[in-house]
């Protein structure tokens, strides 16, 4: 009698573990599953995204070169649609506004050309227009700043001398980069023709424009001359 019962309380007990054994996996399983729940649910808040930041100020109507520019790690939950993620997208645009550095860079911010640009500050006249030179065509002063106002003369050659001639008047700088010394000789100016970077965008007479593109390509040089630093008074 005492064997019989006592196999019976070893079977039982040699089984309880069985009967667990299923709950326990119910329990992992569901605490798996809550695991990943959460793990997505951070990811999707907390997955870091790299966008478009501003490295240094700029000025507005300036063009954003490389080194204005760089990526950073956001979280996920803080990005914008509007977020830039693209360097390569936004090297050779215009800034709208001032951008301060460390600014989150929206594409609301950025202006694509020239052209746009002069319509976000107010639409051409009708006698006007806008073109864009690179160092290697026209050479100008350190001191020239976005909005000054400048004149061009360009130096022709002859058979036997050189001669300066006013080109045009009352240009207006929108844009400047990388300027290159009043003075710099002029087989360096042609040269900087090769820094990409080198370029000024201006705002004038359309017949001046013509006489300052003409020149730009058949004068031995073509010089800007400031006429009134910080742009036209009133």
């Amino acid at each position: 009698m005492f064997s019989r019962l006592r196999f019976k309380r070893l079977t039982r007990e040699a089984g309880a573990p069985g009967r667990k054994g299923p709950l326990w996996a119910v329990a992992l399983m569901v605490s798996a599953l809550a695991g990943l729940s959460v793990y997505y649910a951070l990811v999707g808040v907390y997955q870091p995204v790299n966008v478009v930041v501003v490295a240094r100020d700029l000025k507005p109507m300036q063009k954003i070169g490389p080194s204005d520019v760089k990526l950073q790690a956001i979280a996920r939950r803080d990005y914008h649609s509007k977020m830039v993620v693209s360097l390569d997208s936004i090297v050779g645009t215009y800034t709208g506004m001032p951008l301060t550095e460390g600014e989150t860079l929206l594409s609301t911010k950025v202006i694509r050309s020239p052209g746009n640009m002069v319509e976000a500050y107010g639409a051409l006249k009708p006698n006007e227009t806008l073109i864009v030179l690179k160092s290697g065509q026209v050479s100008w002063p350190d001191v020239i700043r976005d909005g000054d106002i400048v004149s061009a003369v360009a130096v022709y050659s002859d058979k036997n001398s050189d001669r300066a001639l006013d080109v045009a008047g009352n240009i207006k700088v929108v844009s400047s980069n990388r300027p290159l010394p009043l003075l710099e000789d002029l087989k360096s100016a042609r040269d900087a023709q090769a820094r990409p970077t080198s370029e000024i965008t201006l705002l004038l007479d359309r017949e001046d424009a013509k006489k300052l593109l003409y020149a730009a390509v058949n004068a031995k040089s073509v010089s800007l001359l400031p006429d009134n630093l910080g742009g036209p008074e009133g």
